[in-house]
Parts: structure tokens; sequence; C-alpha cells
């Protein structure tokens, strides 16, 4: 699945194994891409019980970026798992000090 219309620079799909919502996320993901990102956190089903995201494709993303995928799980019990992310995406992940909020993992999603 798509989300919304890709922007030039960053693609959202999504795919749903079981409770499982996997996101992968490529191009930069900052205040001006992630719009589809903040909209899928809006609606996401109750019976979500953990979202992925994968960051494998990443190559850039801002406070914005990082603010969508922070919000994703909303205020429910939804886990959040963040994999594969790239050298400077993760590097921004441990400067603002959410690698442990965030269940960031190294480890491919499967």
């Amino acid at each position: 699945m798509t989300l919304g219309d890709d922007h030039p620079v960053c693609s959202i799909r999504t795919s749903l194994d079981g409770t499982t919502l996997t996101i992968r996320i490529t191009g930069e993901l900052d205040g001006a891409t992630c719009t589809p990102l903040k909209e899928l956190g809006a609606t996401l089903d109750a019976g979500i019980d953990q979202i992925v995201v994968d960051l494998a494709g990443t190559t850039f993303m801002d406070s914005g970026g990082l603010n969508a995928i922070r919000r994703l799980p909303g205020a429910g019990s939804t886990a959040l798992r963040v994999v594969n992310a790239t050298r400077p995406v993760r590097r921004l992940i441990d400067i603002v000090g959410l690698t442990d909020h965030l269940g960031i993992s190294d480890q491919p999603t499967g």
C-alpha cells in the first residue's frame, strides 16, 4: 500500500502482517514530506499491536520526520520499533535521545 501521493523525494509503503504494521520509508523524511505519515498515525486501527518502521532506504531525516515517527502509536498501547536506520538517521535519533523510546534495532524485520 502506498500512502497518498508519493513526494518526489519520499516514499512511504505499508504492509500488515496480523497485528503488526510495517512502514517502509525511502528517501528524505522531513517537515515537507511527512504529512502522509502523520495522517497514517491519526487513522491507525485499534487492532494493531506493533508498528515497525523500516528506515533502510531513508537517506535524510529532520526533526519533523522524527516527530512524525515518534507520534505514530498515538496515545494507545501500540508498540513502536524502528529498524535498519541509516547512519545519518541513527545519528539524529541518538543526538535527540530517542534511541530507547523508538526501540531502535539494526535487525531486519524478517
